[in-house]
């Protein structure tokens, strides 16, 4: 913890001005950054840069005890294998000797060390750079729902509240961090159980068979023109939310976003279709209306993505659809037309896709009358 900052330093360094309308405020957050451990300097720099609310969050996040020189001298490893073991993760180090590790990442060089040379050749930098992917989304969202949902409601209150309230913030960061170690332990066994039932059916480990889905918004760019920022902001928070939910409650696993497009893996087609179909129907934003394409078979994947004909020939019906529409392949209409299915399949003839030589059959589908 740090000590009570001398007033007069706080003055001559251009933090503080008593005859200002705001002293009383500017103190109280100067005392306060004092408090947990901030010096001067530190201040003056974070001020500079417009980041003086910051400054708790900020050290906490950058700060740490141990450089790559240092991981690489305690683990006996070369410090360029260190850094680019946190290449792979997404993490910059321009400066080895820079203090930004802490006692804890030892036991990442340390695994990564030992396990590395017992590992088939790129299957460790696949590891890091997937794990790296997916945690850089995660901090990305982070971020960007508190500068959506707080800063503008924070402007408003004082300095002070300010930091304290992004302190408090950034805190639970750094313990759901500290919470994702059993997480990923779920996340594995549910990630090997949908590998485990999609490769039932396949002839080649290297192959996947899916059911993918595309569900988009047709005028949109439109009615999202109309749009002031915290709406637009709103009501892509609901539509994720809502594409997560009825993805995940029916078995599938939501791919990404692709602005106002989702991509969706499931099991089998009947869970594809109404995942499909469920979207459609609770989506509605102005003008716009939702289309979606199914297509069931072989994928390849990689980093979380999907790729392969499959992939493509759902990306090219979500294009076709007209609003209000669900396209499938012959995949899906082979599961999903039989009796009792809960669903109906019309013939919606063929069409020219691109990227693909000859007319593609496809059919529509709905939900059979209650």
């Amino acid at each position: 913890m740090g000590v009570e900052p001398d007033v007069e330093k706080l003055v001559v360094a251009g933090l503080y001005d008593p005859a200002a309308p705001d002293a009383a405020d500017r103190l109280a957050l100067l005392q306060y950054l004092a408090a947990e451990g901030a010096t001067v300097d530190e201040m003056v720099e974070s001020a500079r840069n417009g980041n003086l609310t910051s400054l708790v969050t900020d050290q906490r996040l950058r700060r740490g005890t141990l450089s790559a020189t240092d991981l690489g001298e305690r683990v006996d490893v070369p410090v360029d294998d260190v850094v680019e073991v946190f290449r792979l993760l997404g993490v910059a180090v321009p400066d080895v000797d820079d203090p930004i590790f802490e006692e804890r990442e030892i036991q990442l060089i340390q695994l990564m060390a030992h396990t590395g040379v017992a590992l088939p050749s790129g299957v460790g930098d696949e590891i890091l750079r997937s794990i790296g992917a997916a945690l850089e989304i995660v901090a990305e969202s982070a971020v960007a729902a508190f500068v959506g949902s707080f800063e503008d409601e924070l402007e408003q209150g004082s300095q002070l509240h300010r930091a304290q309230v992004t302190t408090a913030t950034g805190a639970i960061g750094l313990e759901l961090g500290e919470m994702m170690a059993p997480l990923l332990r779920h996340h594995l066994w549910g990630a090997i159980s949908r590998q485990r039932a999609a490769m039932v059916t396949s002839h080649d480990r290297l192959d996947t068979t899916l059911s993918v889905g595309f569900v988009d918004l047709v005028g949109f760019t439109t009615a999202s023109a109309t749009m002031q920022p915290v709406e637009l902001l709103e009501f892509m928070r609901d539509f994720h939310s809502l594409a997560f939910d009825v993805v995940t409650t029916r078995g599938g696993r939501v791919v990404k976003h692709i602005g106002d497009e989702i991509m969706f893996t499931v099991g089998d087609p009947i869970h594809a279709c109404d995942i499909a179909l469920s979207l459609m129907e609770a989506v509605d934003v102005n003008d716009a209306r939702s289309r979606a394409g199914v297509a069931h078979g072989s994928v390849i994947a990689r980093h979380g993505d999907y790729y392969g004909t499959i992939v493509n020939l759902a990306a090219r019906l979500v294009d076709t659809a007209v609003p209000g529409e669900v396209l499938a392949d012959a995949g899906i209409s082979a599961i999903v037309g039989v009796a009792d299915s809960g669903f109906v399949v019309e013939p919606a003839g063929r069409r020219s896709l691109k990227g693909f030589a000859e007319p593609v059959r496809v059919v529509s589908v709905t939900r059979s009358p209650a």
